[in-house]
């Protein structure tokens, strides 16, 4: 009985999963060249934070023209961060100086400020109940 339950809830919870997703139409603003692609990291705590192996999703884009948009798709409701980078010289990661100060274009969700360090998790953190529009402008130091 117990294995006809099973199959029987199967079905039912693969078609549920998608009714729960949700996707973040993302913009990106402020790039000053079409140098390069940007990265884009979604993370869930303040603990993986800006740390690329923890990130739940990771996508390259294109540049193009001045203007990025695209679609973060089937995120599961929650509490998020995003992380973007424009990666001019396409070496896949973040370039800094000597003192750790980056030399490419960087942002994040709510466009938390990177003052003194970069943003902060609490900053930039979105709830995401729903599809959600969202702007990141990108910063240089």
């Amino acid at each position: 009985m117990s294995r006809l339950l099973c199959l029987l809830g199967l079905p039912c919870a693969l078609f549920a999963a998608p009714l729960f997703a949700a996707d973040i139409h993302l913009k990106v603003s402020g790039q000053k060249s079409d140098e390069g692609h940007y990265l884009v990291a979604v993370y869930r705590d303040a603990e993986s934070f800006l740390d690329s192996k923890k990130a739940v999703r990771e996508v390259k884009v294109t540049t193009a023209e001045g203007k990025a948009g695209f679609t973060l798709s089937d995120l599961a409701p929650g509490t998020y961060a995003i992380a973007v980078i424009q990666d001019k010289n396409e070496n896949g990661k973040l370039d800094t100086n000597f003192l750790g100060i980056p030399k490419e274009p960087l942002g994040a969700s709510n466009n938390a400020p990177l003052r003194f360090g970069p943003p902060k998790f609490d900053l930039a953190k979105i709830d995401l109940k729903d599809t959600l529009d969202l702007d990141v402008a990108l910063q240089e130091y």
